[in-house]
Order: C-alpha cells, then structure tokens, then sequence
C-alpha cells in the first residue's frame, strides 16, 4: 500500500492513468515472503524492459529455444525452481513467527 500512495500521490484525478505502470513495478519486486517476483511464480521467468533490451541484462537470457516443447519445458523448470524457493521462504517466515 505504501507503494501505491508513494507513486500516486501527486497524480490527482489522473491516478488510473499510472496503475499499469505501478502494477508492473510491483510484479517486479521480489516478495517479502517468497523472496521472489510475481512475474516468477506466474511466468517462469522475469519480464524484459526495454532497456535490458537495449543494454542487455546479466540475469535475462537472449538464448531462444528450438522448439515449442524446449520453450514449455524451460517454463516448467523455471516455474517449479521458483516454487521451491518460495516455498522455502514461506516454510521459514512461518517458523520465525511462531
């Protein structure tokens, strides 16, 4: 919540403009208690900015998957790998609170 007020509170009656931009930064930062993105736990994977595009990135792979089922196995891999962690993460905020 402290997010959403920080970057809309000089945007008055054109809020609704930036929720798409703010929704995306959101999806880009790790969790608290799965210690990682919501585009991870979704997607398999993080989203390309343009300027990652542009510079490259050192944790976005350019490599391209030969073929369809390469493409779905990676996701797959990708997207059982950041379950894990965040399962981890869970198991160990859990433990901390009780």
């Amino acid at each position: 919540m402290k997010m959403v007020k920080a970057y809309l509170v000089d945007e008055g009656d054109d809020w609704a403009l930036f929720l798409g931009c703010l929704a995306g930064a959101y999806r880009a930062i790790p969790n608290h208690s799965t210690g990682v993105t919501p585009n991870m736990l979704t997607m398999g994977r993080e989203i390309r900015l343009p300027a990652d595009v542009l510079y490259g990135h050192a944790n976005v792979s350019n490599a391209t998957p030969n073929t369809a089922r390469e493409a779905i196995t990676e996701m797959q891999e990708h997207m059982h790998t950041a379950h894990a962690i965040a399962r981890k993460h869970i198991d160990s905020d859990t433990k901390r609170s009780n």
